[in-house]
Order: structure tokens, then C-alpha cells, then sequence
């Protein structure tokens, strides 16, 4: 089984959603970092 950032288990391994997932996960991060450096 894979289980993802939310920790809920997947059947299988998506590579879609996993790089979406990463994606998000980086732009939010990205964006709290230079909102933070405005501030």
C-alpha cells in the first residue's frame, strides 16, 4: 500500500496526483516563505 501526505492509505501508486500533491505542497510553502519575508 502507499500512503500519502494526509496519511490515508492508496491501493496503488498515482504519480498524477503525488506530483500535484508536491506541487501544492511547494507553492504553498513558497508563497509562506516570501509572504513572511515582506513582512
Amino acid at each position: 500500500p502507499y500512503q500519502d501526505e494526509f496519511g490515508r492509505w492508496r491501493p496503488e501508486i498515482r504519480p498524477d496526483y503525488d506530483l500535484n500533491a508536491k506541487m501544492l505542497l511547494f507553492s504553498f510553502r513558497f508563497s509562506f516563505s516570501l509572504l513572511k519575508s515582506i513582512l
